[in-house]
């Protein structure tokens, strides 16, 4: 079991880390998707920057509970924005990340500094 939620944190870090960094660098279809739906570029970048600090506060077992809601979070919002815009497939695929992170929130703990 330590081997699938291992291999699952370091997906879902991969993930955050992948979705932030195309916000922060503002890809196009990052402004096309949220630019109508009122994100301004500096939120867009701002939004980005928060999955990237969770993706990477994830690694520290200290905090991941903590990252692992905030991500989760972002990803809410985002299943909210692709439900309104009508894209149900990857709605579902961001709803499965959502509960994924609950499951690493609930199961990790924040009294060690450790990695992994």
């Amino acid at each position: 079991m330590k081997i699938v939620m291992t291999v699952l944190l370091g997906l879902l870090i991969l993930l955050a880390l992948a979705s932030g960094v195309a916000k922060i660098m503002l890809m196009p279809q990052e402004i096309e998707f949220y630019q109508p739906r009122g994100f301004s570029d500096p939120m867009l970048m701002l939004f980005g920057g928060l999955q990237v600090l969770s993706g990477l506060g994830m690694l520290l077992k200290k905090y991941r509970r903590y990252a692992a809601l905030l991500l989760a979070v972002t990803f809410l919002l985002s299943a909210i924005l692709l439900i309104q815009a009508g894209n149900l497939p990857l709605t579902g695929v961001t709803l499965i990340c959502v509960l994924l992170l609950g499951v690493v929130a609930k199961s990790s703990g924040s009294d060690s500094n450790q990695l992994i």
